[in-house]
């Protein structure tokens, strides 16, 4: 059953990064016409590769090597191209229809990531050597959730710039920049082509959440009285309108950003995307204090990062 909810379903994915994702309207084209002749895509899947090649985000110098990396480059083995050829002859398994996402290895053995396309945010599979010989292995995690998989304990406030991009890295591009083609990002290591050496100034807001201080959900059900709640807490939020009738409100009390993503109140259905981010650790637990008791958050705010567990913990008790 498809959803009605027009809340983006990376919409945590675009909050970590601070990127509005936008649409390219060649990625556009290239779906649709897809779709005309063989059927609609998974609608998470769709979504992410409609992004458009989006702003620098970190730099790294090897000697005279420089490279770049943005989404669905022309040529990649996972640009929207080879994906969409993919989805009209998908590999057929026991478990349903499938396409590979992303080539890798199990040992000396090639595997493939793959998404089955019977719903709107399909769960990733694992697909061993032959695709006609060995049936694909369920992961627990769909295509959403796989876009913040990673390690993000690993980041070092203190060390340089490139830890952090590091950390981005793994999540969004897997190690070794294996998922860079469909990501929303552009790594890059050298010089940018202003001669800036990546000292980009978007680069200090990707760092603020180095501290790993966040708290997310990415389909939290959306009850409106919470939005009156925070503006008496905080005062009014800024709103900014977006497609499908949906509006982000962002408050921004001392010491942290409190994000909320969400469908029309009148919506059945509707859901919100929730961005928590604070300075310090005392700051992150009181603003989860003010939220877990309304609606579900309690059970679906979730923590990527060890700091945050802990956060997050002594505030469910």
């Amino acid at each position: 059953m498809s959803r009605t909810s027009r809340v983006p379903y990376h919409q945590n994915v675009y909050d970590l990064l601070q990127l509005e994702p936008g649409e390219s309207p060649e990625a556009a084209r290239m779906i649709a016409a897809h779709e005309a002749q063989h059927g609609p895509l998974p609608a998470s899947v769709k979504e992410w590769y409609l992004v458009p090649q989006a702003a620098p985000l970190a730099s790294r110098t090897y000697e005279t090597n420089c490279f770049w990396t943005r989404s669905n480059p022309p040529g990649s083995a996972l640009d929207l191209k080879t994906v969409l050829d993919r989805a009209a002859h998908p590999v057929v398994t026991s478990s349903g229809a499938m396409i590979g996402i992303m080539e890798t290895y199990v040992g000396e053995w090639p595997a493939w990531w793959m998404v089955d396309l019977g719903r709107d945010n399909p769960m990733i599979w694992r697909l061993i050597d032959d695709p006609d010989g060995i049936e694909p292995e369920r992961s627990d995690w769909n295509f959403m959730a796989w876009r913040l998989i990673g390690d993000p304990d690993g980041i070092e406030p203190e060390r340089s710039d490139w830890n952090f991009s590091e950390f981005v890295a793994e999540p969004f591009f897997e190690k070794f920049r294996q998922l860079s083609a469909s990501c929303p990002v552009e790594l890059a290591s050298g010089e940018w082509p202003d001669g800036s050496n990546g000292r980009n100034p978007l680069f200090k807001r990707f760092r603020a959440h180095a501290n790993g201080l966040w708290l997310r959900t990415p389909d939290e059900p959306f009850h409106p009285p919470v939005i009156d709640y925070l503006t008496e807490q905080f005062g009014e939020s800024e709103r900014t309108p977006r497609s499908g009738h949906v509006t982000t409100y962002t408050f921004r009390p001392p010491g942290g950003t409190i994000r909320i993503t969400a469908d029309e109140p009148e919506l059945t259905g509707g859901l919100s995307a929730w961005w928590v981010h604070t300075e310090t650790p005392e700051r992150l637990a009181e603003f989860a204090a003010l939220l877990v008791p309304w609606g579900t958050l309690r059970d679906t705010l979730r923590a990527d990062t060890e700091a945050a567990r802990g956060v997050l913990q002594r505030v469910r008790g």
